[in-house]
């Protein structure tokens, strides 16, 4: 399943759903390992929280999918011989889903989506890996930091994010490339 996913991606066909790509399995080699019928009752199915718990649904727009973030965040890149070149950027993906509102972003550039979801990433330039992941969300429950936090300091959001995400290779020598930060 998380294959599928993955998969699915890594190549994307703009603007069809994933459960389209059974109807080409000449294209789509991979859904020959497992049927529409059962991606559909794993994705209908699958939960990373309690659904019941309305006081962290109210506060946390990644409040479904934060037990998997935190391991996410945990994991990445601790495994791996990292290089000592990295990038920070941003990566957006298209949203047509009316559910995310707090999680979407609004850009009239984009060609695929005009609503997308935006993750910041510091990857390595070396191996590809992503070493830290952030996700934009329009009430900062991703991030380590409160608005009161930016008052008292007085630094700009960005500054704040770019510090945060880097932070992990402070005093290594490592270089991090970036655009517009």
């Amino acid at each position: 399943y998380f294959g599928m996913l993955v998969f699915s991606m890594l190549y994307p066909q703009t603007r069809r759903r994933v459960r389209t790509a059974w109807k080409n399995q000449s294209i789509n080699t991979w859904t020959s390992y497992m049927g529409v019928g059962r991606f559909t009752q794993i994705n209908s199915m699958l939960h990373f929280n309690n659904n019941n718990d309305d006081e962290g649904d109210t506060r946390d727009s990644l409040h479904k999918i934060r037990p998997l973030l935190q391991i996410l965040k945990k994991t990445l890149g601790r495994y791996a011989v990292l290089g000592t070149e990295f990038s920070f950027d941003e990566a957006t993906m298209a949203c047509f889903s009316r559910y995310a509102c707090g999680l979407l972003c609004f850009n009239p550039q984009k060609p695929t989506g005009k609503f997308h979801f935006k993750l910041y990433m510091l990857c390595c330039a070396t191996t590809n890996l992503v070493v830290k992941i952030r996700i934009h969300t329009k009430d900062y429950s991703d991030m380590d930091y409160t608005s009161e936090e930016f008052e008292r300091e007085q630094v700009t959001k960005t500054d704040k994010l770019t510090s945060e995400m880097c932070n992990i290779l402070h005093g290594s020598g490592a270089v991090v490339n970036m655009d517009n930060y």
